[in-house]
């Protein structure tokens, strides 16, 4: 959002300031400080406007009494004090955040770092503190690395090293990755090929079965159909030779007609038949 605002030798002035920052309040303020001082607005009570401009809802809110009665001297800077106040987050909620919430994200080592000390703001903490905190926050195996050199190298100099090793790491990954749908497809198309070598012994093996079988079962029917035909025929012209009485009462009949060769049975065999 662009302010404009018409100074004492009535020319325009143009300023590009960030949008607020409740996270980081005091951040935002140096940054807007550093604005002013680029633009040369000298002025509390052009100070005061432009940064009354910027204001979200939710800080108007809690500075409304400095609105409505704007102070008479240094507007500017009473007017960001009581926003720091009422709004900043407080140094001991800074720390708090400093040693549990942060982690390495998205960010290099070094820019984890220079976060930390930014959070840390205006306390006073040690560097060999806040070397142990940030180390405490990077990957094991850059832990591990920096492990023997941490005590007598410098912070600064360690996030150095620490950056190289978290480059060479993320360059390893994504090789890694890149790599990985390549086995994939190996083993992919190794499990086709198998399951296309089982299938085609299987048919094969079908095959080979169907070609025997069906020979000797061929071959069974026509034998017993060959052997059906030809009980049939000498049966049927066995009766055809015999006369009726002879095929309707056999040895009962007391009538024969010729030709007829009915043969009537042994005398032995007839006594055990009955």
């Amino acid at each position: 959002m662009e302010l404009q605002q018409t100074d004492s030798h009535n020319e325009r002035m143009v300023l590009n300031i960030p949008p607020f920052n409740p996270t980081n309040t005091k951040i935002w303020f140096v940054q807007l400080q550093a604005i002013f001082d680029a633009k040369r607005v000298t002025s509390q009570r052009a100070s005061y406007c432009y940064l009354v401009e910027k204001l979200p809802l939710e800080v108007v809110e809690e500075v409304t009494d400095f609105l409505k009665k704007v102070p008479e001297e240094r507007p500017y800077d009473m007017l960001k004090q009581a926003i720091l106040q009422r709004t900043g987050i407080s140094n001991k909620a800074m720390l708090c955040n400093l040693f549990t919430q942060v982690e390495l994200g998205d960010r290099t080592p070094s820019q984890l770092l220079r976060h930390m000390k930014t959070l840390l703001g205006d306390n006073k903490m040690s560097d060999s503190i806040m070397k142990s905190l940030w180390l405490g926050k990077l990957p094991p195996t850059t832990k591990q690395i920096l492990a023997p050199m941490s005590e007598e190298t410098a912070t600064e100099k360690l996030a150095d090293i620490a950056d190289r090793i978290h480059e060479s790491s993320r360059s390893q990954q994504v090789y890694a990755h890149q790599q990985q749908p390549d086995q994939n497809r190996d083993k992919e198309l190794a499990e086709l090929k198998s399951a296309v070598e089982k299938l085609s012994k299987q048919l094969a093996d079908t095959l080979q079965t169907r070609q025997h079988y069906p020979r000797n079962y061929n071959d069974t029917r026509q034998s017993y159909r060959q052997r059906s035909s030809s009980r049939n025929r000498s049966t049927s012209r066995h009766r055809q030779d015999v006369c009726f009485y002879h095929r309707r009462f056999g040895v009962n009949t007391r009538r024969c007609t010729t030709p007829c060769v009915f043969k009537k049975p042994a005398q032995g065999n007839e006594t055990s038949s009955q």
